[in-house]
């Protein structure tokens, strides 16, 4: 402003007698509509102080001051304000597409926090309506259904048909449906035979991408003979994880062994200090072990070959094993990595920021995400890494510059909550299983309401597992023992189903997530989506 004013002032002074007459170069200055498209992208980074320049260039009692005051007044907390300037322009017939399309996302942002899930997504509905009928490129509406699925993906089966019920709108009743479906070709075919003019018909067959196509087994019969756990037990704490996932295994096997009124295999664990594990595995080979399990090591050693059928849990990357009668499965944060990466490039988002916190862990879990992320859009995620020392103000105007459409946060629970209130609220934010402590309704969680992150289903929705919740109350009931037992449960049903003669390709929900198995023994893991929301953690679809 100051250099156009002393543009102005330069051109309405009198031309100087020495100087030729020259024609005068035009000012420019920024339009009522311009401020109003700046503005509007000042909202998009959640940038106050950006949107409030541009304020000050539109007529303070038209349309679009209010709904860009609307906007600031959501970014500053005060509620009842944005109300108050938004919901009289509702029926206001002369609004712009882009304005419409402003005030009913800034309406479901208002809507959200009261909370009023149905207003919310009736809102973010109207505005893809609006953004749809106004010709909008492609890739906007594409980021419009990306928000719209993650709200309507946040709630319960419970509340998603409760919601239904509320409403007669038949495009929100079409969303609800999809989202209950269960997300595989059968039931989004069918959804699409439904609803055939459905604007999220597209949407729709991209989450086919993520939905693989598995044979299923029910031919697996129950472990017999012996089995032999070899488990790291160095301190009080890798003890405390070998008892619960024994726990775990042990449920896993007499679940199994009461369909048949069999009695269960044999269990005996033995303690393995490092990664030269012979003499361990000769003793259990020495007591007549038909099976092993290998707990807690990236690699292990052993001086002769792998003479029974043996399973390493691997704390690293899945890595197809090359000797006869070793079999992998990987527990790591590679598998989290792969399902944030996949899910944020099937909605679209193309500019991710990393935050984390400057810990090893915070950098295992970056370099976990960097590398599917760098071979799925072609380069590395932005990142922003804090210290204790660093003013979080200042960094909330960082992260606001970084122009993103997805936030991971790189850190544990205690580091997210300390760092949510200065992220933009209306980008999407996701976070591995460090960020849940194991508390399903935690008050503490309050300040994470819709971050998504990876865990265990187990951990999400334990009801889902109504077999195993009477033996899962004999271990530790904190979240380290709680995903040992879930770990153990899953072990006992890979090592049954490896054990099939014939072996065929085969996948199971597992309290750890969807195991897949194929006919040479290759093992992956798909752990599932979670979410922060008013009513607890839930599990997504």
């Amino acid at each position: 402003m100051f250099a156009i004013n002393c543009a102005n002032l330069i051109t309405n002074s009198p031309a100087q007698a020495t100087e030729p007459t020259k024609n005068p170069q035009p000012i420019v200055k920024k339009t009522a509509e311009t401020a109003f498209s700046d503005g509007l992208n000042c909202l998009k980074f959640a940038d106050i102080t950006c949107a409030q320049l541009a304020l000050v260039n539109i007529p303070s009692q038209s349309a679009n001051a209010k709904i860009l005051a609307g906007g600031i007044a959501i970014l500053q907390g005060d509620d009842d304000l944005a109300f108050r300037l938004l919901l009289p322009l509702d029926a206001d017939s002369t609004l712009q597409p882009t304005a419409r399309a402003s005030l009913h996302a800034s309406l479901s942002l208002a809507y959200e926090k009261l909370p009023d899930m149905l207003r919310t997504i009736e809102q973010k509905i109207i505005e893809e309506q609006v953004l749809i009928a106004s010709n909008t490129p492609p890739f906007a509406i594409q980021q419009a259904h990306t928000k719209l699925w993650a709200l309507i993906n946040s709630l319960s089966k419970d509340q998603l048909i409760e919601l239904r019920g509320a409403s007669a709108e038949a495009n929100l009743q079409g969303w609800i449906d999809l989202a209950l479906t269960q997300q595989n070709q059968a039931g989004i075919a069918d959804w699409q035979k439904a609803y055939p003019d459905h604007s999220a018909n597209t949407f729709a067959t991209s989450l086919l991408q993520a939905v693989p196509t598995i044979k299923k087994d029910t031919s697996q019969q129950p472990l017999t003979g012996k089995v032999a756990l070899l488990l790291p037990q160095n301190d009080e704490k890798q003890a405390a994880s070998a008892l619960a996932l024994q726990q775990g295994f042990k449920a896993s096997a007499a679940i199994d062994n009461s369909a048949v009124s069999k009695s269960p295999a044999e269990i005996n664990t033995y303690a393995t200090p490092d990664n030269d594990i012979t003499s361990a595995y000769d003793l259990a080979i020495n007591d007549g072990a038909n099976y092993i399990v290998v707990v807690g090591f990236s690699n292990i050693n052993i001086s002769h070959a792998f003479s029974v059928p043996t399973l390493l849990i691997s704390p690293t990357a899945h890595k197809p094993s090359v000797s006869k009668n070793l079999y992998i499965l990987s527990q790591s944060l590679n598998d989290e990595a792969i399902l944030l990466a996949n899910t944020a490039n099937r909605f679209g988002m193309q500019n991710v920021l990393i935050v984390s916190q400057g810990s090893s862990n915070s950098d295992e879990i970056t370099a976990a995400f960097n590398e599917p992320w760098k071979q799925i859009v072609g380069k590395d995620p932005s990142q922003i890494k804090l210290t204790d020392d660093s003013n979080l103000l200042d960094v909330k105007a960082k992260i606001s510059a970084q122009h993103t459409d997805m936030i991971l946060i790189a850190g544990e629970a205690v580091f997210a909550r300390k760092i949510r209130p200065y992220l933009d609220m209306a980008t999407p934010t996701f976070g591995f299983s460090t960020l849940y402590e194991g508390i399903q309704n935690s008050a503490l969680n309050i300040s994470l309401n819709a971050i998504r992150f990876t865990d265990l289903p187990w951990l999400l929705k334990p009801s889902d597992f109504h077999d195993y919740q009477a033996p899962a109350k004999e271990a530790a009931q904190d979240a380290v023992s709680q995903r040992s037992f879930g770990l153990g449960a899953d072990i006992y049903q890979v090592l049954a189903k490896l054990t099939q003669e014939p072996r065929q390709s085969t996948s199971f929900n597992g309290l750890t997530g969807t195991i897949h198995i194929d006919e040479q023994g290759e093992i992956t893991h798909v752990p599932s989506l979670g979410s922060f929301t008013n009513n607890g953690v839930i599990l997504e679809k």
